[in-house]
């Protein structure tokens, strides 16, 4: 169906990078409806002026949506720029009623007072509802079509609905899914990847978008996606899953997520691990040693130290993982678990064979002012080396 107008009405859509799927639909959709939206994505030219071509879309634009979600309403860049630009804009319209509309993509509230003050609309948990709103403002003879005819618009095709059949009912080769995604509309691919993130909950189902998402690991929209999930998992994910992302999802991608949602993940993992429940700590350390690389640098201390622990717990999965993990560091790992290990530390871990055998495999590292501690670790029985220490302190504390 095609609705006609006689003038269409340029829209401004503004979005930060992690809401890219659902920007991309919300842009789809619009088109489809008969308006005129712009978005940086699809409207730049190669080789223009991107800011100077922003900066003068919001100018020239009739409406300008401010998409929200959990994951960008506090993030920092030029989003930020976007949104005060537009704030501005709003003060030269103070007569019009309706210039800026801020879109919530999920649960969360607007930093900005301005924003605050202007009546939102949500496209959740129905996004065809939301949708249908914001075509009535940008489209008054809309009123004379149907609303089914309207919230058709929003729907996905009925390929799309396939291949989510397909997923859901586990009939699908894994190795075909990915293609047939690729043979759908931006849109559609966005409607697909946002209904499996939404049914998550399912282990199959968060095995296979796990899965899709590490075959297309370099698309901005499986970034968004990552993003979109890593968040879902993070605030009501089981250990399973938990344990279920790190073993499947590549350390390349995970670090693609922004840091402050993977410190907020991997505080997470780090916490289970020190809570040493052998039955945790039994799914979750074989996992995180798979994707240590991904861990933010804030928390690869804290990591190293419940590394350390899991070496010599009795966790028969758990410890066997992080004994392998200890001899596979990385260099810049190696050198900030050399930094931990002075005398005192090593004192805390009686007879540690992997602390020992790290110690001599990575002898070229020895930083020099630990060079004898360690050398005394590795040739002393335990209670010799507790005796020496104990000198040491005593010397170091006269």
């Amino acid at each position: 169906m095609k609705m006609h107008t006689n003038q269409k009405r340029k829209i401004f859509i503004s979005y930060a990078r992690e809401d890219g799927g659902l920007a991309a639909r919300l842009y789809g959709d619009l088109k489809s409806a008969g308006c005129s939206p712009w978005m940086d994505m699809e409207d730049l030219l190669p080789g223009e002026r991107w800011r100077a071509a922003i900066k003068r879309a919001i100018r020239d634009s009739e409406y300008t949506l401010v998409l929200m979600s959990s994951k960008s309403v506090g993030k920092r860049g030029f989003v930020q720029k976007e949104i005060r630009q537009a704030l501005e804009t709003l003060e030269e319209h103070s007569g019009k009623t309706v210039f800026l509309i801020p879109v919530r993509l999920d649960e969360c509230y607007p930093l900005h007072d301005e924003l605050e003050e202007l009546n939102w609309v949500d496209l959740f948990p129905s996004y065809e509802k939301g949708f249908q709103k914001l075509v009535r403002v940008f489209r008054p003879d809309s009123q004379s079509t149907s609303p089914d005819q309207v919230a058709a618009i929003g729907r996905p095709s009925q390929e799309a609905a396939a291949v989510l059949n397909e997923i859901r009912s586990g009939t699908g080769s894994i190795n075909a899914i990915p293609r047939k995604l690729d043979l759908l509309s931006e849109k559609d691919r966005a409607h697909v990847l946002d209904s499996l993130v939404e049914e998550s909950s399912r282990k199959d189902i968060c095995e296979t978008l796990l899965q899709i998402l590490s075959r297309k690991a370099k698309d901005i929209e499986t970034i968004a996606s990552m993003t979109r999930l890593l968040r879902k998992i993070t605030l009501t994910g089981t250990v399973d899953t938990k344990a279920l992302l790190m073993k499947i999802t590549p350390p390349d991608l995970l670090i693609k997520v922004e840091e402050g949602l993977r410190i907020t993940f991997f505080s997470d993992i780090i916490h289970i691990m020190n809570n040493d429940q052998f039955n945790e700590v039994n799914k979750i350390t074989p996992a995180v040693v798979l994707v240590h690389t991904a861990i933010p640098g804030k928390l690869r201390r804290a990591y190293l130290e419940a590394l350390l622990v899991q070496t010599d717990s009795g966790a028969y999965q758990g410890a066997p993982a992080a004994r392998r993990a200890l001899r596979e560091l990385p260099d810049d790992m190696v050198d900030m678990l050399m930094s931990l290990l002075d005398r005192k530390e090593l004192s805390r871990h009686q007879d540690s064979e992997p602390i020992r055998r790290f110690l001599e495999e990575n002898e070229s590292r020895w930083p020099p002012r630990s060079a004898n501690a360690y050398r005394d670790y590795i040739t002393l029985s335990f209670f010799e080396f507790l005796e020496k220490a104990w000198r040491a302190e005593e010397n170091d504390a006269g």
